[in-house]
């Protein structure tokens, strides 16, 4: 396992949270490393922010709390980014992303309808780049739509036209809110993820390189764009997809991003009863556009 997360970690730790960023990246982090005192060290200070600031960024690490906790004790998380949501300047570049996040965290379907009026606002798409394309994929994965990926795309490769992924020093690091460089690293890394499209790959190997050497230096500063690195630094996890017909599902990639950064897929075509059993790994029938688990292996 890398120092650099390890080390980031513990900072924080001992330091105090830097900020609603730093809450995303050790709450994926314990996900990942199966952290159950980390994830309710994290779920405890959520719970404690009775004075909450007004932040999309806030917003996002309760869904992200909530989705990876599994207690009925989060419930708690709902009120408080709902709150949040709701007291947030749309001038907030992660607000359409938050209100997808929580959109599909909550079950929300206002919140998509908010997020869909934010993101038609073109001025404003354009001038939160990375966050907006994190917002599209997001809206990908919650509709399934395939515009959504496909203006994610157009997006991303203007940033990468314009700017290959590396923004001026002002907006290098994560503050009171996360940095358009941490961003495009999460931009690059779900979109190698999702598409597996040599050239996001190779986006995203470079943004990632980058986000280290921030990082060695100021590691509690870049805490939003470290999740990006954090599918490098798990063993995947094995999953086998079922679905019906001879075609694999468009769907299908991005459906497996939602249950994990860090899963590796192994996709057949087979009716539901007709399962060869691959040891160690997670059985899922794709019914309706949904992954459901099969019971009893």
């Amino acid at each position: 396992m890398s120092s650099l997360l390890h080390d980031t970690v513990e900072i924080i730790k001992s330091e105090g949270f830097t900020g609603p960023h730093s809450l995303v990246f050790l709450t994926r982090y314990a996900s990942l490393a199966e952290d159950g005192n980390l994830l309710r060290l994290i779920g405890n200070t959520l719970e404690d922010m009775s004075t909450m600031e007004e932040s999309a960024a806030l917003a996002y690490a309760y869904a992200e709390y909530y989705e990876a906790s599994g207690d009925s004790g989060s419930e708690f998380c709902f009120a408080a980014a709902d709150y949040i949501l709701s007291h947030c300047s749309e001038d907030d570049r992660m607000l359409a992303a938050a209100y997808v996040k929580c959109a599909r965290a909550f079950g929300r379907e206002d919140y998509l309808e908010k997020a869909s009026e934010l993101l038609a606002d073109n001025e404003r798409t354009a001038g939160n780049a990375a966050f907006s394309v994190i917002a599209f994929l997001e809206m990908f994965r919650a509709t399934m739509n395939r515009k959504y990926l496909d203006t994610a795309k157009s997006m991303a490769d203007i940033i990468e036209k314009n700017f290959h992924g590396i923004f001026l020093p002002e907006d290098s690091y994560d503050l009171d809110r996360p940095s358009m460089n941490s961003a495009i690293a999460v931009m690059y890394d779900e979109l190698a993820r999702i598409t597996q499209e040599p050239k996001r790959i190779k986006a995203r190997e470079r943004q990632n390189s980058f986000i280290a050497k921030l990082a060695e230096k100021f590691p509690t500063k870049v805490t939003f764009g470290l999740c990006a690195l954090l599918a490098d630094e798990f063993e995947p996890k094995t999953v086998v997809c079922r679905f019906k017909g001879p075609e694999l599902p468009e769907t299908l990639l991005s459906l497996i991003s939602f249950y994990s950064p860090v899963t590796e897929v192994i996709a057949e075509s087979a009716e539901e009863d007709d399962i060869s059993v691959e040891s160690g790994a997670k059985y899922y029938f794709l019914k309706n556009g949904i992954l459901e688990e099969i019971a009893g292996l």
